[in-house]
């Protein structure tokens, strides 16, 4: 235990954070999303790669049903050995729900922003940045 008490100042925002996180986004856990017109739009785009790589198993590069043809890496195309998705998603945003993830590592990267630039009194800086990502979420 006294080994990790240098620990304690710093992991004890890092707990903050996720109850902040918890605290705002309670819908996240019961699976409710906003339904988004432009991510409904954007799964009728990728249907004809889907279809396509349901009946062969591999990732089409070239759609005809977008602008009379496009490369698919814009809207469906699917890496399986992208390493730093995988990281992303369950290393920095520790699994999370996805805004709530997200929401989690833009605080957390914020604490690790001001203590690399070390301000002593970070708070206020923490308080400015999550009432800017509240505004820009019309929360």
């Amino acid at each position: 235990m006294n080994q990790l008490k240098p620990y304690f100042p710093y992991l004890i925002p890092i707990f903050v954070f996720l109850g902040v996180s918890f605290a705002l986004f309670p819908d996240a856990f019961q699976g409710k999303v906003v339904e988004q017109p432009d991510m409904i739009q954007s799964r009728g785009k990728e249907n004809e790669t889907k279809i396509f790589r349901e009946k062969t198993g591999e990732n089409s590069l070239w759609t005809n049903s977008l602008f009379s043809g496009m490369p698919t890496y814009y809207i469906s195309a699917r890496y399986n050995g992208n390493v730093l998705q995988h990281i992303h998603r369950n290393v920095l945003t520790l699994g999370l729900p996805k805004v709530l993830g997200l929401f989690f590592l833009c605080m957390f990267s914020a604490y690790i922003f001001f203590l690399s630039f070390k301000i002593k009194n970070f708070s206020q800086e923490l308080q400015l940045s999550f009432s800017k990502s509240l505004i820009d979420r019309n929360i």
